[in-house]
C-alpha cells in the first residue's frame, strides 16, 4: 500500500490488508487466529508482508477444471 509520503511499505496493517483484499477485519483476524494467512506479530500488532500475501494469494488460487461437454 502506498503511504502518504508516496513510498510503498513492505508491511501492511490489518486495515490496509482489508482494503487490498476487500475483506472484513473480523475475517482477517479469523484467518490469523487459525494461522491460515502469513503474518508477523509485533507485540499486540499484526503486520503482513506484502510479498508473502501475494504468494499466499497465488498458492490459494483455484484453477477451474476443463470439462468435456460431449
Amino acid at each position: 500500500m502506498e503511504r502518504a509520503n508516496g513510498k510503498q511499505s513492505k508491511y501492511l496493517t490489518v486495515e490496509e490488508l482489508c482494503q487490498l483484499l476487500k475483506l472484513k477485519k473480523s475475517y482477517i483476524y479469523d484467518l490469523t487466529c487459525r494461522k491460515k494467512i502469513p503474518f508477523i506479530k509485533i507485540g499486540r500488532h499484526l503486520r503482513f508482508d506484502l510479498e508473502e500475501i501475494q504468494k499466499w494469494i497465488e498458492n490459494n488460487k483455484v484453477i477451474p477444471e476443463e470439462r468435456s461437454w460431449l
